[in-house]
C-alpha cells in the first residue's frame, strides 16, 4: 500500500537480490518526491537503506529535508532507526558517501536528533509522571536506558557525539540506576568468601572453570572458559548460573533479563576470555555508556588461516545475523549493521603445509560473531571454526586443535571513580600449546617467542586510540 514500507519488508526478510532492492527503492523515491511522509515511514525507510546497503546523496537529501521539521513527532523507536540510518553512511564511520553537501545534511540530522532526545530527557526530569511518553514511547520494551545508549552509540560511531548530550545522558542514567537500585531493596552484591580468594592456577585453567579475575565494589570481570555460554540457555554450562551461585545477594539485577542479568557483553560459546558484569543498575548503566562511547577497549588473540597481510589494519563490513535463527552464521557483506575490526601484532606461522596467523584484534563495534565473520569475509577464517569453514577444513584443523582459537585477553574500562582499570588474563594452556606447535615464518620468530614466553601478543599494550579511532 505504501511503497516506503516495501524496503523495510525486504530488509526484514533478508532479501539480497540487487534487482529487487533497486526496484523497491526506485518506487519509494518516486513517492518521496511527491509527498511528505509520516515519521514512522521515514524512519523505516532510512533503517532499510542502512540494512540493505543502499547509498544515494539524493536519498539522504530528501530524507533529511522531511525528517528534520518533524523530529518532535518521532516515537523513540523511530528515533533509533533514524540514528541507525544516518550514522551508517558517514564517511568517517565507514560509509562510502563522498558528497560534501549530503554529508553535512547527515551531520545536521544527527545533531538535531541528539537535541531532540536531550529535550525529552529534560521534560522527563521535570515531569516524571509522563516520562514514559517522553522517552520510552508507546512501546514498553523501549526503555529509557536503551534509547539513550543507542543514540549515544550511533552518534559516537558517526563521529558526531555532542558533549552536552553525553554529559546529560550520563547524569540521566546515573539517576535512573540509583532509583532502580533503591527500589530493588538490596545492597551491592558481594562475592562469597570461598570465591573471593580464588587464584588463576593451572588446575583452574585445565578444569575449564569460570574465574573471578577482578572484583570491584560495584562491578567485576569474569573469565569465561570455552564451550560455556554467558546466559542464553542454549548449553548446559551457563556463566549466569555460576555467577548466581557465587554471589551473595537478592538483587533483582541477577534475574533481570531485560538488562542482560548485569552482563555488559557476551562471547561466542566456542571462544574464551574476559566478561564485564555489573553488581548494580547504576554500574550497569555506567558501563553501557562507556561501551557506547568507546571507553571500553576489548582486545583478542586469534589464530586464523593464512598469512594476514601487514597492510590489512582494519576490516569494515556490514554484519547481518538473523536473531530468530540463533544457530545460523552471521553474514559479513554489504548488507546489515556496519562493523569495524582492527588488526595488529600479527605472527606468521606454519603447521605442516598450512599457513596460519596469530593476530591481536581490537573491535570498535560488538556484533554477534563479528570477528569470526569478518576474518572469514577477507579470507582468513579462525582456526577450528565449525560455522565459518567447510567440514573438510574443520576436520583438518582438529589435527592441531579442536577448540575455536579466539580468546579475549584484555579489557580496559573505568570504575565508579572514573579511574581507568585493566583486566588481563593470559592464554590458557591449551591455546599456548597450540602456539608452541607452530613453526614461525622467517621474521616472526622473535614475535612468536615473545608471545610464548609472556602468553600475550608482542604488542600487548595496544594503542588505546585504535579502539577509538
Amino acid at each position: 500500500q505504501n511503497p516506503l514500507l516495501l524496503p523495510w519488508f525486504l530488509a526484514s526478510l533478508d532479501v539480497k537480490d540487487p534487482v529487487v532492492v533497486h526496484a523497491a527503492f526506485g518506487q519509494s523515491m518516486q513517492r518521496l518526491r511527491i509527498s511528505c511522509e509520516a515519521p514512522r515511514e521515514l524512519s523505516a525507510f532510512w533503517w532499510s537503506s542502512s540494512m540493505l546497503g543502499v547509498e544515494s546523496p539524493l536519498l539522504y537529501d530528501v530524507l533529511c529535508s522531511q525528517a528534520r521539521p518533524q523530529i518532535s513527532r518521532f516515537q523513540v523507536v523511530d528515533l533509533i532507526s533514524l540514528a541507525c540510518g544516518a550514522s551508517s553512511f558517514m564517511p568517517w564511520s565507514g560509509g562510502n558517501l563522498r558528497d560534501a553537501a549530503s554529508s553535512q545534511r547527515l551531520v545536521h540530522i544527527l545533531v538535531t536528533l541528539q537535541e531532540e532526545v536531550l529535550r525529552r530527557m529534560m521534560l522527563s526530569a521535570t515531569d516524571s509522571r509522563e516520562s514514559s511518553d517522553h522517552l520510552s514511547g508507546r512501546d514498553a520494551s523501549t526503555s529509557l536506558d536503551r534509547v539513550v545508549h543507542m543514540i549515544l552509540w550511533y552518534s559516537y560511531f558517526a563521529g558526531q557525539l555532542c558533549n552536552k548530550f553525553r554529559r546529560a545522558s550520563c547524569q540521566t542514567l546515573k539517576v535512573s540506576g540509583e532509583q532502580m537500585d533503591f527500589s530493588s531493596g538490596a545492597n551491592i552484591m558481594t562475592v562469597l568468601t570461598k570465591y573471593r580468594a580464588c587464584t588463576r592456577t593451572a588446575m583452574d585453567w585445565l578444569c575449564c572453570k569460570p574465574l573471578l579475575v577482578l572484583d570491584l565494589p560495584d562491578r567485576q570481570v569474569l573469565h569465561k572458559p570455552p564451550n560455556w555460554e554467558v546466559y542464553d540457555q542454549n548449553t548446559d554450562m551457563q556463566l549466569l548460573l555460576w555467577r548466581q551461585a557465587v554471589m551473595e545477594s537478592r538483587c533483582r539485577l541477577l534475574r533481570d533479563a531485560k538488562h542482560q542479568f548485569g552482563f555488559l557483553h557476551r562471547l561466542d560459546v566456542p571462544s574464551s576470555g574476559l566478561i564485564i558484569a555489573a553488581k548494580s543498575y547504576e554500574a550497569y548503566f555506567d558501563l553501557r555508556t562507556q561501551l557506547a562511547v568507546g571507553d571500553v577497549v576489548r582486545e583478542y588473540a586469534v589464530v586464523c588461516h593464512g598469512w594476514i597481510s601487514p597492510s590489512l589494519r582494519e576490516i569494515i563490513a556490514c554484519v547481518y545475523w538473523r536473531s530468530e535463527e540463533p544457530d545460523t552464521q552471521a553474514t559479513a557483506a554489504g548488507q546489515g549493521k556496519l562493523s569495524s575490526t582492527h588488526l595488529a601484532a600479527r605472527v606468521h606461522t606454519m603447521t605442516g603445509l598450512a599457513a596460519l596467523s596469530i593476530v591481536a584484534v581490537v573491535i570498535r563495534t560488538g556484533r554477534r560473531h563479528q570477528i569470526r565473520s569478518h576474518l572469514s569475509h577477507v579470507g582468513y577464517p579462525t582456526w577450528s571454526d565449525g560455522k565459518y569453514t567447510s567440514s573438510l577444513t574443520l576436520h583438518s584443523d582438529h589435527g592441531l586443535s579442536t577448540r575455536n582459537c579466539l580468546h579475549r585477553y584484555r579489557l580496559t574500562f573505568k570504575d565508579s571513580g572514573n579511574e581507568c582499570r585493566e583486566a588481563v588474563v593470559p592464554l590458557s594452556p591449551d591455546l599456548s600449546a597450540v602456539c608452541a606447535e607452530l613453526s614461525p615464518k622467517v621474521g616472526s620468530r622473535g614475535a612468536l617467542r615473545t608471545w610464548l614466553m609472556t602468553n600475550f601478543p608482542p604488542e600487548h599494550y595496544l594503542n588505546a586510540e585504535v579502539g577509538k579511532s
